[in-house]
């Protein structure tokens, strides 16, 4: 046996050993090149020596075509590379340019011409189109991104991608909302642990590639209803590189807001009056040994700083609170840092450790200014880091190894001297303007609710892969196991101090509030004890409180796949291949509330090249993609939370007991809520068919048509004994749930509910030119429709982002009138993204879009939540928000220096040409009023329906701003920056 394949032997033994410890998601980070290679006549070329170069790769990798001319150089770091074929007898062949992705595979099909005469090189075209693979989404280098109008943030990059829009919690694809993604940077998964969003953020001159699949991606690939967005940092080089960077921009940048927009801008309680961002930062790779230790280190500063003015009198109302015209400041600071050390440990043998954080701290009024200091002026420390270290070798020609060891660390912690002071509230409207406010006359005001969380995630993965060539055509077997184990633990702080107080009015014709002179009652809210939860809340003393609520956090994922990518013949592929996974969900007693297991997620795939040049696709693509549940749920449902509702008559804080003379208490939660044992997973199924062209070199053209049905969704609703409890909506024990009536004490009748819904449909064309004659871009074209019943984990209708605990289906009255277009559907989508580089030296990038706008539903307001949960009207039926469009520009000039250096003059313009477009209207066809005027979806005592419809003379909006619009795009604005290179 070879030394390299005892290196890889013990390697594999090492990675079999890791997974003893707590193990999580496999992804691809390396990628190959594949082919096979030909003589004139057509027949197989075997014994062609094959080498792979690239400045990405330590040294050069060379390896032997098989007896049927096939080849494969697997496990190769993504970059561009140079590929040659030579064997005696023969022409040599150059392929230059051949980009490999992270997990993507580069075709290569060659054929080579017999020569009696000198020997010469020829360069052949590369290949544009990926004939192996029905996925669907970009792979995005450096050279292309740095050169786009986009904020510097790699989910901006991703945003590129054909199917990709926005919501308010992240980048969404093809109708799943944004809190569905799964985001890795080196193979680390630094997805949000407790709401599913993105968990990390990376400055753009850290990155070598972004991936982003949006769709039809195989059985490796898992914890996504959405897209999945993959990240590769710099790894150093033969040469020493690197950046001395800065970027800027502030108030005198922007032009003025005009028109609704402007006076749009003074709505709430304060407005921005200034503002500065700046981003400064260095970056260096190169070599402790050539070709065999590499290092990459990076360092930015990113400060945001907004001056807040205040926009009323507050201090007239409330003693401390803000004047008008009073100004404060907003600022926060975001430290990013990253490094990575790659080592040859023997040819085919690599081993990369990465390290990357970017802790935040950010302070000033994060809250309304109708209130005191003490409730506004805040400290807040986010931020994550993490450590990766990925091993990839190819132990024989046929046998490759990769094994991972990573860990994600979370922190959110908020601090100020409003932390420890009682938060009031007062409902009584001392402003006379229709709003509450925090304190009142007398009252020093604390924080509102806060959480303090301090989460890790451990990642363990092992795949396998095996190449076999004589059995029925080409395959690539490949398997894995992964393995997460998240703890941690979260502080809820109910109010500072761990209580809030508010005020409200006493109206003895509903309630008897004892002395008829009594103007207020109080209700106090804080949690308790779940031990102290039968007993008489008469007897309830502050020793009652537990501030915090401390939880403790874990919960266990489990996966398995195995898949096959089989060429029986040199122009059809087969993708097959099966996924399951589990999830243990652990209580705040260390015991087990879910088992969310057996999810079975079949991919099949199938591509066909009509052209057998590599030159076109077709292709077919059925796959199941699960949810990986986030811990919002474990915190939320089984962290053994249970809150009092103490109603009295006194203010003081230390007056936590009941007063039988007013409204009842209530106790809320039921410490940990039950799980109907038949709950299955939240996954969706989907289907891809499409096809794509090479027009001209360089130029593809592709049509495809996405379908994406939700089949099963997991949530909370209520039970007959008033307690949530967690199963999938329509089925098992949640068939029905009970209507606000019954919580209310009137009526106690369960409402079936149906299936939760949501159907994606949307044809797409897409057309791509790689960089040839200095220009490349990136266009597409979607038109969808987008219906059902449930936006997703995030519930872009209410504004709530609980995944898996949203209000949709809390109460039989939220899920009245609740079908019909969803809330990010948009009929048309276009955009252009694309760069040009001058002969005079000039780079110049050019990003567009145009969208239809989204749906208007009329939303009516729920006391018990204080928010607008009632659909109203069915969704969709007021229409939709106008259509909004943007054109940017990104202009860069190189400036040539001494010694190899560079200076790129920088100038991005957002906005060109100053459109300031509504983007949202108000859906709010109430106001805030406990009765809600009248207009609720369901009559508690007769069970009546009620859907309103645009002109309903029955119920007119008591809201005067409903369907007016509340958010614009931004203004123009320009960042300038300059980068130094050497």
């Amino acid at each position: 046996m070879t030394n390299n394949r005892w290196v890889g032997m013990l390697a594999l033994v090492t990675a079999a050993a890791l997974l003893a410890a707590p193990v999580a998601d496999a992804q691809s980070i390396r990628g190959s090149i594949q082919g096979t290679v030909t003589d004139d006549s057509g027949a197989a070329l075997p014994g062609v020596s094959v080498t792979v170069s690239s400045p990405a790769l330590q040294g050069t990798q060379t390896i032997v075509t098989e007896e049927s001319g096939a080849f494969r150089i697997a496990a190769l770091p993504a970059g561009v590379y140079k590929v040659v074929f030579a064997l005696d007898g023969f022409q040599t062949i150059e392929q230059e340019e051949v980009r490999v992705g992270i997990g993507a595979k580069a075709q290569l099909d060659v054929k080579m011409t017999s020569t009696f005469t000198e020997q010469l090189i020829v360069t052949s075209e590369r290949p544009t189109i990926n004939t192996s693979s029905a996925e669907l989404g970009a792979a995005l280098g450096q050279e292309f991104f740095l050169d786009l109008p986009i904020q510097r943030n790699f989910t901006s990059v991703a945003r590129v991608t054909p199917g990709a829009q926005a919501d308010d919690s992240g980048q969404t694809f093809y109708g799943s909302s944004g809190a569905e993604n799964a985001y890795y940077i080196d193979g680390v998964n630094t997805t949000g642990i407790e709401l599913g969003q993105q968990g990390k953020t990376l400055n753009f001159e850290f990155i070598q590639e972004v991936q982003v699949k949006t769709a039809g991606y195989g059985a490796e690939y898992g914890r996504s209803t959405g897209g999945l967005i993959n990240v590769i940092t710099k790894s150093g080089g033969n040469e020493f590189k690197g950046d001395v960077f800065g970027y800027w921009d502030d108030e005198s940048l922007q032009s003025n807001l005009s028109g609704e927009a402007a006076r749009g801008a003074v709505s709430g309680t304060f407005q921005v009056v200034d503002f500065t961002r700046s981003d400064f930062g260095a970056d260096l790779g190169g070599y402790f040994i050539k070709d065999k230790l590499w290092f990459f280190v990076a360092v930015d500063q990113v400060t945001n700083e907004d001056t807040l003015s205040s926009l009323e009198n507050f201090g007239a109302v409330i003693p401390g609170a803000p004047a008008l015209g009073d100004e404060f400041i907003d600022k926060q600071e975001r430290d990013l840092f990253a490094g990575k050390l790659t080592l040859q440990a023997a040819p085919g043998h690599s081993l990369a450790f990465s390290a990357f954080g970017d802790p935040t701290d950010r302070s000033g009024p994060l809250g309304s200014l109708a209130s005191t200091p003490l409730h506004f002026q805040e400290t807040r420390e986010t931020g994550a880091t993490d450590y990766a270290l990925n091993y990839d070798g190819v132990v024989t020609d046929k046998f490759i190894v990769s094994a991972r060891l990573a860990e994600h660390n979370e922190e959110d912690v908020t601090s100020g001297p409003g932390a420890s002071v009682t938060g009031f509230i007062d409902f009584t409207d001392p402003l006379g303007d229709g709003t509450t406010v925090w304190g009142w006359p007398g009252r020093e005001s604390g924080f509102g609710f806060f959480q303090n969380l301090d989460l890790s995630r451990e990642q363990r993965n092992l795949d396998l892969t095996y190449f076999v060539n004589d059995f029925g055509g080409q395959h690539e077997f490949k398997a894995g196991y992964e393995f997460e184990d998240i703890s941690g633990e979260n502080e809820n702080w109910n109010g500072g101090g761990g209580q809030r107080v508010y005020r409200f009015n006493c109206n003895p014709a509903v309630r008897f509030c004892g002395d008829p002179a009594q103007p207020y009652y109080y209700r106090h809210r804080y949690y308790i004890d779940p031990a102290l939860e039968d007993d008489d809340p008469t007897t309830f003393t502050t020793a009652s409180i537990r501030a915090p609520l401390t939880t403790g956090i874990k919960t266990e994922n489990e996966d398995l796949y195995l898949q096959d990518t089989w060429r029986p013949i040199s122009n059809l592929t087969v993708n097959a291949g099966v996924r399951w996974g589990s999830q243990s969900l652990f209580n705040a007693l260390g015991a087990v509330s879910a088992d969310i297991d057996d999810n079975v997620a079949p991919r099949v795939g199938l591509i066909w090249d009509p052209t057998k040049t590599g030159k076109a696709k077709v292709f077919w693509h059925f796959g199941r993609f699960y949810e990986t549940i986030p811990m919002d749920i474990v915190i939320r449902s089984f962290g053994n939370e249970v809150q009092i509702f103490a109603y009295n008559l006194s203010d003081d804080p230390n007056d936590v007991a009941h007063d039988p003379r007013v409204r009842s208490s209530r106790v809320l939660g039921g410490g940990i809520s039950r799980v109907d044992p038949g709950t299955k997973g939240q996954y969706l199924n989907e289907f891809v068919i499409g096809g794509e062209y090479e027009v001209r070199d360089g130029l593809s053209v592709g049509v495809k048509y996405i379908n994406r049905d939700l089949k099963s969704v997991i949530e909370d609703a209520l039970a007959a004994d008033g307690d949530y409890f967690i199963g999938n909506p329509g089925r098992g024990q949640m068939i029905g749930t009970y209507d606000l009536g019954y919580a209310f004490g009137y009526n106690d009748t369960l409402h079936l509910l149906d299936d939760p819904k949501r159907e994606f449909d949307g044809v797409e064309v897409s057309v791509s030119k790689r960089l040839t004659k200095n220009f490349q871009f990136l266009a597409s074209a979607l038109w969808s429709e987008l219906k059902g019943s449930y936006d997703g984990t995030f519930q872009a209708s209410t504004g709530q982002l609980d995944p898996n605990l949203n209000s949709a289906f809390d109460y039989f009255d939220f899920s009245v009138n609740n079908e019909g277009l969803l809330s990010n559907d948009r009929t048309w989508q276009f955009k252009f993204d694309g760069i040009y580089r001058f002969a005079f030296g000039m780079n110049a990038g050019f990003s567009a879009y145009y969208r239809e706008g989204t749906p208007i539903t009329a939303m009516g307001y729920s006391t018990a939540y204080n928010n607008w949960e009632y659909y109203l009207s069915r969704r969709g039926a007021f229409g939709r928000v106008d259509p909004d469009y943007e054109i940017d520009v990104h202009l860069g000039y190189p400036v040539k220096l001494r010694k190899g250096m560079e200076l790129n003059l920088l100038l991005d313009i957002f906005n060109l040409l100053d459109v300031q477009t509504e983007t949202r209207r108000s859906t709010r066809y109430t106001t805030a009023d406990e009765l809600c005027f009248g207009i609720c979806p369901i009559n508690w005592e007769t069970g009546e329906i009620t859907t309103i419809v645009p002109g309903d003379t029955r119920f007119p909006p008591t809201n005067p701003a409903f369907n007016t619009a509340t958010d614009w795009t931004d203004p123009r604005s320009i960042r300038i920056g300059a980068r130094l290179s050497f």
